[in-house]
């Protein structure tokens, strides 16, 4: 056994665990971290500590901006190239993209036999964001919730803990409880999108009726349609004190009222729909504003997507560009303003140094004095992380590729019809900087391929180096070769619309190779600091497995709840739990077929059968304390949930 290691006198200890401890189990990552310790003198030990250490920091970091800065994107990207709603789309693709670095690490932690330590850092994350988190919104901003879909969102919660209480309980996996937690999700996804489509038809309904009795301006119908908002939405629709900050839609200014009434009463009832729809959209998920998500598990429930951004991001935007996620092409030169303000901000914002490389290196740099100090801590931690994936990793905005769809359709009836009037479009008409763009992602193609093909095939990558430079290379030229240089005609706009979509695949690809191997090196260095130390899988998953991983969303959900949005925050402290534990099903289902077994046995200590009984607990405290407070999630409750937090863990770590 290779626990036995500290029975062993010190100099028999590195020859030990090199011929008992399994390479299948503790040499699994890209550095041997029990031989730093074992094999290594005083000195590089404490060296090889220290190391450990910050890799194991950066691979945190790394999990989380691997999956919302690049995954995410990518996927949205191709659910959108799969004609996939944004509902059906964040509850699917993006909702496992943001949940990615759990289900990955479960996955590697089951497969490799350590299938308690899953099952800790499962519940502990789950723990921390429904006790730590949701207790930090409410003490820095409490607020009232949205009663219906608090219910739906916090009862399904608690009977996926149920279940997970249940395997915890019984100690072992079986095919039912794999089958029962992905019935659940299914059944949640199901009643989300049940839900949406019922709430928009009462909003075209109640348009309809408000419509057919009187005659208003666009002004006076915004107004009318803001106000009598309670009557649409089942229940009482809380009024959000957020609303000004998600609302995106300004009303329209007054010159621009009725001219022509029959035509144009049917465009105004979409548009106050759309309006409409907005405000709603937090309950289902199709909030859509032009940037990309910026937090890891911020968005895989219903409540809209969380997205850390500048402050000043989408102030230049046109308040009609974009409702539900539709972006209006009709005026392409408005749209092209509206798009080089987004994408010069967020991928451009060092233009004025006027430096290659400083751009490739200090991407958003101008918006790091606007931040609050925790977040500058965080931005500099992951700078090094951040720097080398932005490198390695191809990531397309759907944006883009839409507007290039867009000028596609219109080059080909031109070519069709040519003697209608309508433009054509250069490269080189336009502030966005696409010779930047070649040559970031001709880099990106590159190191991408390579990173991709060495994380696929593993460790034997240096015997196949002249393969894997020559496809790596050839990739990049391609990709710089066929990258147009003016969009003067369909094939060019068509050549960069198919250059986006390899890429978008490409980056998909390699973000989950990088999760999947930050996820490995994770498990790696716990195991090992569980042999070190005699530390249980049990304490490391409660502690710093569960928090390593659940850091972004502290982060992001804090940072969000001081700007004034904190049932935004709230309503993403269940979804991304929500999916990750029941993405256990697909874990060990997967290992389950592999190894022929109808179960999988989990040894189980007393501790994590009380931690998860706790969690079961916190739940039900947290449905019955704004149940009985009016729905509202204030201070009291807040601090209550922090405590329950605080008071499981202590007792777990002690009782081990």
């Amino acid at each position: 056994m290779c626990s036995d290691v500290h029975s062993q006198p010190k100099e028999d200890q590195c020859a030990f665990v090199r011929n008992h401890c399994d390479p299948e189990e503790y040499n699994v990552g890209m550095l041997h971290h029990l031989s730093m310790h074992y094999c290594w003198s005083n000195l590089w030990k404490r060296i090889g500590t220290m190391l450990s250490a910050i890799v194991l920091g950066l691979l945190f970091l790394g999990l989380g901006s691997t999956a919302s800065d690049y995954l995410c994107p990518n996927l949205y990207s191709i659910s959108k190239l799969l004609n996939m709603s944004d509902n059906l789309a964040g509850l699917t693709l993006l909702a496992l993209g943001n949940s990615a670095p759990d289900v990955l690490s479960t996955y590697r932690a089951m497969s490799l036999g350590s299938a308690s330590l899953a099952l800790s850092e499962l519940l502990g994350a789950a723990f921390f964001i429904n006790s730590v988190i949701i207790g930090s919104v409410a003490v820095i901003s409490p607020t009232e919730v949205k009663r219906n879909l608090f219910v739906r969102d916090s009862t399904m919660f608690l009977l996926v803990s149920v279940v997970m209480f249940y395997i915890v309980f019984r100690s072992k996996i079986t095919i039912s409880n794999c089958i029962l937690l992905l019935s659940l999700y299914m059944a949640y996804v199901f009643v989300v999108i049940l839900s949406h489509s019922v709430i928009r038809k009462r909003v075209r309904k109640h348009l309809q009726q408000v419509r057919s009795r009187s005659r208003f301006s666009r002004e006076e119908s915004y107004e009318r349609t803001i106000q009598s908002i309670d009557q649409v939405y089942l229940d009482d629709f809380v009024h959000l004190p957020t609303i000004d900050s998600m609302v995106v839609v300004n009303p329209p200014p007054s010159e621009q009222r009725l001219e022509h009434e029959d035509e144009e009463d049917e465009d105004e009832a979409e548009a106050e729909e759309n309006q409409l729809s907005l405000i709603l959209s937090s309950d289902s998920n199709t909030l859509k504003r032009p940037l990309l998500p910026k937090t890891r598990s911020s968005e895989p429930s219903s409540h809209g997507s969380i997205r850390l951004e500048d402050p000043g991001l989408s102030s230049g935007l046109d308040p009609h560009a974009h409702v539900n996620g539709d972006i209006n092409y009709e005026n392409s030169d408005d749209f092209v303003a509206q798009f080089v303000g987004y994408e010069t901000r967020r991928r451009l914002s060092v233009s004025s140094l006027n430096k290659t490389h400083a751009r490739l290196l200090l991407p958003e740099a101008t918006g790091f004095n606007n931040l609050d100090i925790l977040s500058k801590v965080l931005f500099i931690a992951s700078y090094p992380i951040s720097i080398f994936l932005r490198l390695s990793t191809p990531s397309r905005d759907y944006t883009l590729t839409e507007f290039l769809i867009q000028q596609y359709k219109k080059s080909r009836r031109m070519a069709e019809f040519p003697n209608e009037s309508q433009t054509t479009f250069e490269l080189d008409d336009f502030d966005f900087d696409f010779a930047f763009d070649k040559k970031l992602l001709t880099i990106q193609t590159f190191f991408g391929t390579a990173s991709a093909y060495g994380l696929l095939v593993g460790h034997d990558t240096y015997k196949s180096y002249p393969i894997l430079l020559l496809l790596s290379a050839a990739t990049a030229y391609v990709v710089s070769f066929y990258y147009p240089t003016v969009l003067n005609d369909y094939r060019a706009i068509s050549k960069l619309i198919r250059i986006n979509k390899f890429c978008t695949g490409l980056g998909f690809i390699v973000s989950i190779s990088w999760i999947s191997s930050f996820a490995t090196e994770v498990i790696a260095i716990l195991k090992t600091v569980s042999l070190v130390y005699g530390l249980s899988d049990e304490v490391l998953g409660v502690t710093v497995f569960a928090l390593g991983n659940s850091i972004g969303d502290f982060v992001s959900n804090i940072t969000i709840a001081k700007g004034g949005s904190p049932l935004m925050a709230f309503g993403a402290c269940f979804g991304g739990p929500l999916i990750s534990m029941c993405s256990l099903g697909v874990s060990a289902l997967i290992v389950l077929s592999s190894s022929g077994k109808s179960v999988y046995e989990v040894e189980i200590s007393s501790s994590l059968l009380l931690f998860c009984g706790f969690l079961v607990i916190n739940v039900a405290l947290t449905i019955a304390g704004i149940l009985f407070n009016n729905w509202m999630l204030d201070k009291k409750i807040g601090t209550v949930l922090i405590l329950n937090w605080v008071i499981a863990s202590a007792i777990c770590i002690l009782r081990r």
